[in-house]
């Protein structure tokens, strides 16, 4: 379902189309099409048919891509860490037994015909000691490799805390319109990245690509 904070893109959306997107206009058929995809209730002949106009299907994320996940892990040098206020640089840590990690997580998603239409990261550093994780220094989220029509709007969770038990977690949720020449803004997704880490140095992810 659209949302209103899509509706003042439609027209922008019909006057920045591809040539090619111009030739086809408005099609009912596909602004239903559109409509399942956004609810969950599309079929195979949705998909045909969103495929069988390509600037509409280069331009929609496909629904059936769950997402492919990468990462990006650094251990860093004992003792030190990156305090918040001053990325890039680095400054002692109170116990001898410290140490850190730097973390990305990436989610790519792709298009109708199978093409990269966005990469949602996250980066998150933190340190532990073997009792707890002692801090949280990077945590920090970005939507690149976008194509036109998906638009970042805000994040809708931005939180991250250590915990009694010795762990913590970073949990980055991204509001994103997907919008299309001559349909506008047909819905919003919510891609996320949830990151526990343990006092050991181990951690785990949770992660939805939208």
């Amino acid at each position: 379902m659209a949302i209103p904070a899509c509706l003042s893109l439609a027209a922008t959306l019909a006057f920045s189309a591809p040539a090619h997107a111009a030739e086809q206009g408005y099609d009912p058929a596909i602004a239903a099409a559109l409509d399942r995809v956004a609810d969950g209730s599309w079929t195979d002949a949705d998909i045909q048919l969103i495929q069988g106009v390509p600037e509409v299907g280069q331009a929609v994320p496909d629904p059936r891509d769950e997402g492919t996940v990468s990462e990006v892990k650094i251990d860093t040098s004992p003792n030190i860490y990156p305090p918040e206020n001053a990325p890039g640089t680095y400054q002692q840590a109170a116990a001898a037994t410290t140490r850190c990690k730097d973390l990305t997580v990436s989610i790519d998603k792709k298009d109708f015909f199978g093409s990269r239409i966005y990469r949602f990261n996250t980066r998150t550093e933190w340190c532990y000691n073997g009792s707890k994780v002692t801090g949280i220094y990077r945590k920090d989220g970005w939507i690149s490799n976008n194509t036109w029509g998906i638009y970042f709007r805000s994040w809708s969770i931005d939180s991250s805390s250590t915990r009694p038990d010795g762990s913590a977690y970073h949990d980055k949720r991204a509001n994103l319109d997907y919008c299309v020449a001559y349909y506008g803004c047909y819905t919003q997704t919510h891609p996320y990245v949830y990151l526990k880490m343990y006092k050991t140095g181990g951690y785990e992810h949770r992660r939805y690509a939208g």
